[in-house]
């Protein structure tokens, strides 16, 4: 434990209740994300799912841990034999008509994620936003708005005690992984075909 000298016996006082606040900690988080996506919409996520089958190209963006929980989703797309990118990486090609941008933002207005949706629409493709904060200015600029909502004011808004946001990037990343799972059973894509794809260079 921080601070303690010494070996942690068994038994000892401090560490039970340490146990025991995890095991509460974890609690809550869980219920919370079952909450969260509970209340997502399925034709949202249906309508996500038509966009990914049908674009060209399909884009991830977003900043701090909503850009990881997106960036895992581009991966997954990678394994399903679709063609994902990430904004912003070397390799990137430009985006256009027939493409589609998923923006993974909780608050909606990161600047960087803003700009880059601009650009998406400027350019012609489409874009879906995955938010928390339904009415943001990266809301109003999506075609598809995907909200997965954390409290009844939106972003950050969740009793869990945990720090700003994360209940949201949790939820983010269980959803994309949702709709990976749906996108290989309607396409009938096994597992092994998945792994051939899966990197060699790590």
């Amino acid at each position: 434990m921080i601070g303690q000298s010494g070996p942690v016996e068994p038994g000892d006082p401090a560490v039970t209740s340490t146990e025991a606040l995890f095991g509460q900690s974890l609690h809550r988080i869980l219920g919370a994300v079952q909450d969260v996506l509970g209340r997502a919409s399925p034709a949202g996520a249906s309508a996500l799912i038509h966009e990914v089958l049908s674009a060209r190209n399909v884009y991830v963006t977003g900043a701090g841990r909503s850009g990881m929980a997106v960036e895992s989703f581009a991966m997954r797309l990678m394994h399903l034999g679709l063609a994902a990118h990430v904004a912003g990486a070397a390799t990137t090609p430009s985006i256009g008509p027939g493409d589609l941008l998923v923006a993974c933002s909780g608050s909606g207005e990161r600047p960087t994620v803003l700009v880059l949706a601009e650009t998406a629409k400027e350019a012609g493709a489409r874009l879906t936003v995955v938010t928390s904060a339904g009415n943001s200015p990266l809301a109003r600029l999506a075609d598809l708005v995907i909200r997965l909502s954390e409290g009844p004011d939106g972003y950050d808004t969740d009793d869990t005690g945990q720090f700003m946001g994360t209940l949201f990037e949790q939820a983010a990343y269980l959803f994309f992984d949702g709709v990976v799972l749906t996108v290989q059973k309607l396409a009938a894509i096994d597992t092994a075909q998945m792994r051939q794809r899966h990197t060699n260079l790590e």
